[in-house]
């Protein structure tokens, strides 16, 4: 069976983070919350509402969080927001 952290870590990836998709700063501000959680510690969100490349740059920082799938997954989502405008799940 599944550890607790690892079941919650793909019911985040597969039934929260679909639902999310736009282009405007409550979608960042959703996405850096749930950043929040998958890293288990505060963040700066007003900080990184500017910026968050260093959220999505640092992998060793996400793959040491205690949601590391979901956390990848948000970090390309805010990459794609900041980038690009526009963020969706389903965007590859």
């Amino acid at each position: 069976m599944l550890s607790k952290e690892a079941a919650f870590d793909m019911q985040l990836l597969q039934k929260i983070l679909p639902r999310i998709q736009g282009s405007n700063s409550s979608v960042k501000k959703a996405l850096l919350q749930l950043m929040q959680v998958t890293q288990d510690r505060s963040l700066p969100i007003t900080e990184y509402m500017d910026d968050a490349s260093k959220l999505y740059l640092s992998q060793e920082a996400l793959a040491a969080s205690k949601y590391p799938q979901s956390a990848r997954k948000i970090a390309f989502m805010l990459r794609r927001l900041e980038q690009d405008g526009f963020t969706s799940y389903w965007l590859s």
